[in-house]
């Protein structure tokens, strides 16, 4: 990977005071609170009034207490959540819609600095070449209401407006036209992305290839993606709905039906797009 096309910070941090070793929690998260001031990094804190709100996990079953909560609002601000990390000796994670289920997104444990990208969420159309610059904090329905308004255009992800194209996209995401289109992560056609020593890279199939490679399938363990290019096709004009209620009764109709209906779906054209309820 040639990383030396990347940005990297203008701040040195030979001279900021480094953590003891046996340092508490508390001890790293001050200093912590001390390094984001002084690059004017917006973040809350447990002493915040919004603190129980903001940082809850989504599944309440995984609670989760992060050591700060920073709203980036650029890719510098990224990058110095992650140099403050290494700097501290804090864990760094990505928040993007939330809406994992074992709390991966304020770090799966205690103690992590969580980068929230809730602010980082513009969305652009290229009108001649139809590539859409997408922010890493962007959710699916404001991508899709964007493409569409901008060209009439779509790519194949998911049906829920709420979620975050980044958990989405970096981990395949299958939607209503995968069955044509296949995931939301086959549409990416390049990303920058911040790294574990603070640089901001971009990568593609010809650019940073092995990396470009990474984070379509796994892109959390890889870095923190701030955009994304994505390619895309146009939008139906049209769709139709359909509903079949099927009126098994016994076992042997039943097991006889789901044969046929599996038999049904894998001959069917690939622009219908079914889901069996």
């Amino acid at each position: 990977m040639d990383s030396a096309k990347g940005q990297n910070n203008e701040t040195s941090e030979t001279d900021f005071p480094q953590p003891h070793p046996t340092a508490s929690i508390n001890d790293k998260t001050a200093l912590a609170v001390k390094y984001l001031q002084d690059r004017s990094v917006p973040f809350i804190s447990a002493q915040s009034s919004t603190w129980s709100t903001d940082a809850t996990a989504f599944n309440l079953r995984v609670p989760v207490n992060p050591a700060l909560l920073i709203y980036a609002r650029t890719a510098k601000h990224v990058q110095d959540v992650v140099d403050c990390g290494v700097a501290v000796g804090l864990k760094v994670s990505a928040r993007g819609g939330g809406h994992s289920y074992t709390s991966l997104g304020l770090g799966g444990e205690n103690d992590h600095l969580v980068v929230d990208l809730t602010h980082m969420s513009s969305i652009s159309v290229d009108s001649d070449t139809y590539i859409a610059t997408v922010e890493a904090g962007a959710r699916l329905g404001d991508v899709a209401r964007e493409l569409f308004d901008n060209g009439g255009r779509a790519i194949s992800h998911g049906s829920c407006p709420a979620v975050g194209i980044s958990g989405h996209i970096l981990h395949g995401g299958y939607g209503w036209a995968s069955h044509n289109y296949g995931l939301a992560l086959d549409w990416m056609v390049g990303a920058s992305v911040v790294l574990a020593n603070g640089m901001h890279v971009h990568c593609s199939k010809t650019e940073n290839c092995d990396l470009f490679w990474a984070i379509r399938g796994a892109g959390s363990s890889f870095g923190i993606v701030t955009s994304y290019e994505l390619a895309t096709f146009a939008a139906p004009t049209t769709s139709i709905p359909f509903k079949v209620a099927l009126d098994w009764q016994t076992e042997q109709q039943k097991i006889e039906g789901v044969t046929a209906l599996v038999a049904f779906v894998q001959k069917v054209p690939a622009d219908l797009n079914m889901r069996c309820e």
